[in-house]
């Protein structure tokens, strides 16, 4: 099931690999990673980041300090809600998206607790 996915996102451009010859499919996705493939996604066709780091779309979807970093789950929830919203999704939330049940919920930072009532809602996590 994974090398169909990982066919699918090569094929379609979404992903690219880390060098000419290597794919890393189970290397950590980094924030500038997940950046690159929703630019892609939406049509845009950034060689590398050194263009798009000077566009407002960037600075609408990756603020983080540390672009290249590993992504957490509550991150990775809030750029693709981010996207979302900017693409016109409906990102409304259900009352019973269930991450209050997580014991670990108190965790959860207080600008990811809506994309996360989202992407849980969702069933994306």
């Amino acid at each position: 099931m994974v090398l169909r996915q990982v066919v699918y996102a090569y094929n379609n451009g979404l992903f690219s690999g880390t060098s000419a010859k290597v794919f890393s499919p189970s290397e950590a996705t980094t924030r500038q990673m997940i950046w690159m493939v929703l630019a892609r996604m939406d049509g845009k066709v950034p060689a590398n980041m050194a263009r798009p780091r000077r566009g407002l779309w960037k600075r609408a979807f990756l603020t983080a300090p540390t672009p290249t970093g590993t992504i957490t789950r509550q991150q990775m929830a809030a750029i693709l809600y981010r996207y979302a919203q900017y693409k016109g999704y409906d990102v409304s939330a259900g009352e019973d998206t269930k991450i209050l049940s997580y014991e670990d919920a108190l965790t959860i930072s207080k600008y990811a607790i809506p994309a996360l009532q989202w992407a849980c809602g969702s069933s994306l996590i």
